[in-house]
């Protein structure tokens, strides 16, 4: 059962926290730049306008690839019989992968 839940959790990291959290953080300037939230790089810090869009293309990004997730864990966990020890190796491994696409892909929607 514990197995389990750790084979959707990166599934529940992109569609529910990352969206919520990065919606918060654009509408509410009081989480400035220099706070430990939101999405961090060279460019999103650089000024209010880029941190704004930063969140937002994070929360964007977040929904699509927690989609990507969800069927991937969904047919990983059909073709490989429920083999969760297995499975939640390869769904940790993407959810590195897609989490390095999704920092790449947001730095190159900043000006």
């Amino acid at each position: 059962m514990l197995l389990t839940f750790f084979t959707f959790f990166p599934t529940i990291i992109f569609l529910i926290i990352l969206p919520i959290q990065s919606s918060y953080l654009a509408k509410n300037d009081h989480y400035r730049i220099q706070s430990l939230q939101g999405f961090r790089s060279t460019k999103s810090v650089k000024n209010s306008k880029n941190w704004q869009q930063a969140q937002l293309a994070v929360k964007r990004s977040s929904l699509v690839l927690g989609l990507l997730q969800l069927i991937l864990t969904l047919v990983l966990l059909f073709l490989l019989h429920f083999n969760n020890v297995l499975v939640l190796w390869l769904i940790l491994l993407s959810l590195t992968l897609l989490l390095i696409f999704q920092f790449f892909y947001v730095n190159h929607k900043l000006n």
